[in-house]
């Protein structure tokens, strides 16, 4: 669907993503855990925008490029 994308609250971002994804990405990344979380609940609309043009969900190596 197109149109404006709804926010995301980073309380969403982390039940989607689940503990063990949330924790592998501050470590990867280096952020902490809220920082981690702020920032993807900004900037989702717009990656997932990027990701499903088609509308087709991004693969995990897909998606972790994008971090």
């Amino acid at each position: 669907a197109s149109g404006p994308n709804k926010p995301v609250s980073p309380t969403e971002i982390e039940q989607a993503l689940g503990p063990e994804k949330i924790s592998w990405l501050t470590q990867e990344t280096g952020m902490s855990r809220e920082d981690l979380l702020a920032g993807l609940s900004k900037e989702l609309p717009g990656v997932v925008d990027k990701l499903t043009p088609d509308g087709r969900v991004p693969t995990d190596q897909e998606a972790a490029r994008l971090l």
